[in-house]
């Protein structure tokens, strides 16, 4: 488990409020931006030792060596915030 500076290193490298990591109990750790995704059919999964993400089509958008890593590149698919009462996101 990461130390809180260890984890406030890695916020300080991600722009997207949404997508700053934080650590949940029994969850491991995660994001908002992950949630939200979530619920919009977005997987991960492990192969050969690396983590994937897939889109709510099945389609590989992330590839990276561990979870942490492909959290941090969250911010960097293309989504759309739409501000209202839960501030949904949607895919672009």
């Amino acid at each position: 488990m990461l130390s809180r500076r260890e984890i406030q290193e890695i916020n300080d490298a991600i722009t997207l409020e949404s997508a700053k990591i934080y650590y949940k109990f029994s969850s491991g750790y995660t994001s908002k931006l992950w949630q939200s995704l979530v619920k919009l059919g977005y997987r991960s999964f492990k192969r050969n030792k690396r983590t994937m993400i897939t889109d709510s089509t099945g389609k590989i958008v992330i590839v990276n060596n561990n979870w942490l890593g492909a959290l941090r590149q969250l911010e960097k698919l293309p989504v759309t915030f739409i501000k209202n009462e839960e501030d949904q996101i949607e895919e672009e």
